[in-house]
C-alpha cells in the first residue's frame, strides 16, 4: 500500500514538468483513475462489511410475531365429561342396550362421542418484555366442537406465554414463561405458574437447517427432538418438513411435576390431579373380549391414568423460520399402566408412519383428532414467509451487485492507472 502510495504521488509530481496541456489531461485523466480506484474499494468494504450489519437487521423476529391459526374442522372421538359425571349417555348412545338407564355405572363407551366436529382456534398476542432482543408471544389455544353453541361449544382453552431471542427464536432462560390450561373433557386443569423452559415452540430460527431441533410440547411439559424428514417444493420454493412424536405421556406424573416447580403442591394443585386417574370396575373400560384376553374379573377395581401422545409435523420456510403448516394427530386416552399406554401409543405411531388408519378406543379414549392448519391459515403464514424471503434475498442480490461492481471498478481503474503511469514513463 505505501509503494502504491509513492507511485501515486510520484506521478502526480512529474505532471508538473509536462506542457500544460499535456499535464491538465493527464492530472484529470490520474484523478478520474484513482477516484474510481477509491469508489471501487469503497464498494467492496460494503459488500464484504453487508452481511454483518445489513443483513441482521431484516433476521428479527418481529414484536407481532404471530397471527391466528385455526385447523380444518374435523370428526373426532371425544368424551363427554359433563355425560360421564351424570352417568347418563351421550346422543349417540342412547339407545344402546349397554348405555340404558341404570343405578350402576354406565360403561366408560356410552359417554363417547365417535364423530364430533372438532376445530382448533390459535390467537398469537404481543406482550411485555418487549425490547430489541427479545419478544413475549401470548398463545391462547381453543378446541372447541361444531355441533354446540358457545359457551358449550368449548372443550379446552389453553394460554401460553413464553419470551423468545428476537435473534434464534429460543426461549429465554432468565425471561420465564408460563401455561394454564382448563380442559374438563381432558381432566386437566393446570396453572403451571413461572418457569423457564426449553425448545422451539411457534418459530424456527431464521436459515433452518435440515437437522434435529427440540421442541417443546405444552402438554407433556417437555421438549423433545423434532427431526426433518423431508424437503417440500411450494410457492414457488422449498419449505423443510419437521416430524415429532410424544409419548406416552403419563398426564398424572407430568401435571404433577410441573405444578411442583414452585415447590410443594397446594390443595389446588391437588384438586387439579383428581381428575387424572379414575379407579372404577373393569367391564366399564374393557369389552369382554379384553377382559378374557388379560385375565380380569369384570368387578375388579383398576385405576385409570390419563395419558397423551401426539404426531406432530410442520413445514418450515428455511430463510425466515416461520412455520407455514402444522398439524398435530392428537390422542389422549386411558391406560391401567405405562406399559399399556406405550403399546398404544406404538401402535398410533406406526400407524401414522405407514399412513394406516388407526382405530382408537371407544371405551378408553377421551380426545383422538387430526388438527391441521387450514387453507386460510396456511395463505397467511406464506404470504409473511415469502415478504420476508423476498426481503433477503433482494439484499443479497444488492449485495452481490456492489460486491461485482466494485471489483469491476478497480480491475477497470488499476487498468487506466497503469496506462497513465506507462504514457508518463515513455514521454
Amino acid at each position: 500500500m505505501t509503494r502504491a502510495l509513492r507511485k501515486i504521488a510520484l506521478s502526480l509530481i512529474l505532471c508538473v514538468f509536462e506542457s500544460p496541456a499535456e499535464r491538465i489531461t493527464l492530472l484529470a485523466s490520474r484523478v478520474i483513475s484513482y477516484c474510481a480506484l477509491g469508489l471501487g474499494i469503497a464498494l467492496l468494504i460494503i459488500a464484504v462489511l453487508s452481511p454483518f450489519l445489513l443483513i441482521p437487521t431484516l433476521k428479527v423476529i418481529p414484536l407481532d410475531a404471530g397471527g391466528p391459526q385455526t385447523t380444518q374442522e374435523a370428526p373426532g372421538m371425544l368424551l363427554d365429561a359433563q355425560a360421564f359425571a351424570a352417568n347418563q349417555p351421550v346422543e349417540e348412545h342412547r339407545d344402546a342396550p349397554e348405555c340404558a338407564p341404570s343405578e350402576g355405572e354406565l360403561p366408560m363407551s356410552c359417554f363417547i362421542s365417535s364423530s364430533t366436529p372438532l376445530r382448533l382456534n390459535r390467537t398469537m398476542e404481543s406482550k411485555d418484555p418487549a425490547t430489541k432482543k427479545f419478544a413475549t408471544l401470548q398463545a391462547t389455544t381453543t378446541l372447541s366442537r361444531g355441533d354446540r353453541e358457545a359457551p358449550d361449544n368449548v372443550v379446552s382453552t389453553a394460554v401460553d406465554t413464553v419470551t423468545l431471542n428476537r435473534f434464534s427464536a429460543e426461549p429465554d432462560a432468565d425471561l420465564q414463561s408460563s401455561f394454564q390450561i382448563q380442559a374438563p373433557d381432558l381432566g386437566l386443569n393446570e396453572d403451571t405458574g413461572k418457569f423457564a423452559r426449553v425448545g422451539l415452540q411457534y418459530r424456527f430460527p431464521f436459515d433452518t437447517e435440515r437437522r434435529s431441533y427440540q421442541f417443546f410440547d405444552t402438554t407433556a411439559q417437555t421438549d423433545n427432538l423434532m427431526d426433518f424428514s423431508d424437503a417440500v417444493k411450494e410457492h414457488g420454493t422449498k419449505s423443510l418438513q419437521f416430524e415429532q412424536n410424544v409419548g406416552a405421556v403419563n398426564m398424572l406424573n407430568a401435571v404433577t411435576d410441573a405444578l411442583r416447580r414452585d415447590g410443594d403442591l397446594s390443595d389446588n394443585d391437588r384438586a387439579a390431579l383428581t381428575d387424572l386417574q379414575v379407579t372404577s370396575p373393569a367391564r366399564r373400560w374393557y369389552s369382554a373380549e379384553e377382559l378374557a384376553a388379560q385375565g380380569i374379573s369384570p368387578d375388579e377395581q383398576v385405576s385409570m391414568t390419563r395419558y397423551y401422545s401426539v404426531a406432530r409435523t410442520v413445514r418450515v420456510e428455511p430463510k425466515t423460520g416461520i412455520i407455514v403448516y402444522g398439524a398435530d394427530r392428537l390422542n389422549y386416552f386411558f391406560a391401567r399402566s405405562d406399559e399399556e399406554a406405550q403399546q398404544v401409543a406404538d401402535a398410533f405411531f406406526r400407524s401414522v408412519d405407514h399412513g394406516d388408519a388407526f382405530t382408537p378406543s371407544p371405551q378408553r379414549t377421551a380426545l383422538f383428532v387430526d388438527a391441521a392448519w387450514d387453507q386460510d391459515t396456511q395463505d397467511r403464514a406464506w404470504d409473511s414467509a415469502l415478504a420476508g424471503f423476498t426481503a433477503l434475498k433482494n439484499l443479497e442480490f444488492a449485495i452481490y451487485v456492489v460486491g461485482t461492481l466494485g471489483v469491476l471498478v478497480i480491475a477497470v481503474s488499476m487498468v487506466f492507472v497503469r496506462r497513465s503511469l506507462h504514457r508518463q514513463h515513455h514521454s
